[in-house]
């Protein structure tokens, strides 16, 4: 798929190991990755203070790329 995608880990999660997560990212065409600092395997809740601007910065990146 050609859709971006945004791959979120948080550096203390237990669940996913971080060469996974970069795995991951690495095979999707428009794939980014956030490592959230402090945060476990519900990094967006428990890294709410830096999930929600990354998303916010990378929906309104896509919403840019695509109108072009």
């Amino acid at each position: 798929s050609d859709l971006p995608v945004l791959v979120v880990r948080g550096d203390d999660d237990h669940l996913t190991d971080l060469a996974d997560a970069v795995e991951l990212r690495g095979k999707l065409p428009k794939g980014h990755f956030l490592g959230i600092p402090f945060a476990g395997h519900v990094a967006y809740a428990d890294g709410e203070a830096v999930f929600l601007p990354a998303q916010r910065q990378f929906l309104q990146r896509d919403a840019g790329d695509e109108a072009r």
